[in-house]
């Protein structure tokens, strides 16, 4: 039998082993990594690449072929009510004596309907420098995204490694304005963990990120005056038409960078890791091309998380983990005044001359999230059951200055509750998951647009949807076949997922989610070997 490095954390007894050969892992095991790595190996699911050096199931080579449907009217504004997705996604794990390697290719192709208000891609979430326009089209989009990880036991206490990510993504559509974006991002994710003593770890992370995009638009139709939307947040915009510009383009750049510590703590009966990590964030966006130069925005943010797990056994059997996780988010975006100045002197070359930069929008963001976990589990196998509750509060105040001083703010509640049975039938195995979510608000949200500006289409769906009641609920079904693929023992996974979510406010601000819901079903197979 193939014989595997792994790691063993604490027992109930309190005796540590690490990275120590083992002969116990088996196939069926590969079908679990996840669960199995996440309950043995405390620095899974924290941003220091140098944890692959820890994990017990090692070695693994995984297929998958996934179809992933969504569908309804409970969406944010700028989402659409209909997308249908196909990906195919390689990966695999491979430890080579002290060298821990794992990678990751992955091919999208989606597909979204009566799609309006964003046409730009992989643009960080809270950027309110958005360019769009308002007409109903069906957006093609394909995305490829890449990973790769090395992590090398340089010595019995020192461990090193790097993780490389590249995520590259083309949309486009046919109808009049016709955007067309491409975009990528790439980060490169050093760490290192340092073994002090056997009962503390110190474990530093950092990450560097690169960001690029460009937007054009095609005009077929010189009849119709199409109207790009450059947004500023909260509803507000300045807007361009084709008569003026007959194909806007825009570019935006963006760097970011982060770093992070961790230390974990052993002792008799426990095992503890804080993480805190720090990041900066910023976007820029540059409209015209070649043609001229326009300041579409600047974005920048910056954040602190904390993450802690607490990880025990209360016999052979019960695994708990108790995990906090905290974070804060400060972003302010500037906008330019500018105005359009025409060079007779020069062709009547036509630019624009900055008249002033100044704060056009200030947010806050903060949230707070307790889970626990308990595993029940027989020596080093995937678990039998998994029982998961969460909840946590978020809050959320956005300032906006725009000739007067507008504000946003809410605070909501969360909580979601999850279990997971695993068990052999026949030859088989069957992993079958249920679940339900719940958000509410918590108090009176505040909302004002600033001068009614896209108040009823945009901002007003927008505010709706971010502070909105709702319920949820969601089931996942997978069967795994064992099978022989050219003579290597090989598991055919097969499986169906699918998430339902529900509108149950009473239209404070918007009526557009009256009656609505949302339905999320994933559907595929997958090779594990």
């Amino acid at each position: 039998m193939r014989r595997f490095l792994f790691l063993v954390l604490l027992s109930a007894f309190g005796h540590e082993v690490y990275a120590q050969e083992s002969s116990k892992i088996q196939l069926k095991d590969r079908l679990n990594d996840r669960e199995i790595n996440f309950l043995d190996n405390i620095f899974t699911g924290t941003s220091n690449p140098a944890a692959l050096s820890f994990n017990t199931v090692q070695t693994l080579t995984r297929a998958t072929l996934n179809t992933h449907f969504e569908r309804g009217g409970f969406h944010f504004v700028d989402e659409s009510p209909r997308y249908n997705d196909f990906s195919v996604d390689i990966s695999g794990l491979k430890r080579m004596g002290k060298l821990s390697l794992s990678g990751d290719i992955t091919y999208v192709n989606s597909k979204a309907f009566d799609h309006r208000w964003n046409n730009t891609a992989l643009l960080t979430t809270r950027n309110p420098f958005v360019l769009g326009d308002s007409i109903a089209s069906n957006v093609n989009q394909e995305s490829f995204s890449m990973h790769a990880a090395a992590s090398l036991k340089m010595t019995e206490k020192l461990y090193t490694a790097l993780k490389l990510q590249f995520v590259t993504t083309s949309l486009s559509d046919q109808t009049d304005p016709r955007p067309k974006t491409n975009a990528m991002r790439f980060e490169a994710k050093p760490g290192v963990v340092w073994r002090i003593d056997g009962r503390n770890n110190l474990g530093i992370a950092g990450n560097m990120g690169m960001y690029r995009s460009d937007i054009s638009h095609t005009i077929v139709n010189n009849l119709v005056n199409n109207v790009y939307f450059l947004m500023k947040g909260m509803g507000d915009n300045m807007q361009f038409t084709s008569s003026d510009v007959l194909s806007y383009p825009r570019d935006y750049k963006g760097t970011s960078i982060a770093g992070s510590a961790q230390w974990n703590t052993l002792s008799r009966g426990f095992s503890n890791l804080i993480e805190l990590n720090f990041s900066a964030n910023n976007e820029t966006a540059t409209d015209g091309g070649a043609a001229y130069t326009f300041k579409g925005g600047d974005y920048s943010a910056r954040q602190i998380a904390l993450y802690d797990r607490f990880s025990f056994k209360t016999s052979d059997t019960f695994w708990h983990q108790l995990m906090m996780r905290a974070a804060y988010i400060s972003d302010d975006g500037y906008w330019y005044d500018q105005r359009r100045v025409v060079d007779t002197q020069h062709a009547n070359r036509v630019y624009y001359e900055v008249l002033n930069k100044s704060k056009v929008q200030n947010s806050t963001y903060a949230q707070a999230l307790l889970e626990y976990r308990l595993d029940k589990r027989h020596g080093e196998d995937a678990p039998v059951w998994t029982a998961c509750v969460n909840g946590g509060v978020v809050s959320q105040q956005t300032t906006h200055y725009e000739a007067d001083i507008y504000k946003q703010k809410f605070n909501a509640l969360n909580a979601e509750i999850n279990f997971t049975r695993r068990w052999k039938w026949n030859t088989c195995y069957v992993e079958a998951t249920a679940g339900t979510q719940y958000a509410t608000p918590l108090g009176t949200p505040v909302y004002t647009s600033v001068r009614g500006k896209l108040a009823d289409a945009y901002s007003r769906p927008a505010f709706e949807y971010s502070t909105a009641s709702r319920i949820g609920f969601n089931t996942q079904l997978m069967v795994s076949l064992p099978l022989r693929l050219y003579a290597a023992p090989t598991w055919l996974n097969v499986y169906v997922k699918n998430r339902h979510t529900f509108y149950t406010d009473s239209n404070r601000f918007s009526s557009l989610y009256k009656d609505t819901s949302r339905s999320l079903i994933d559907a595929g197979l997958s090779l594990t070997l």
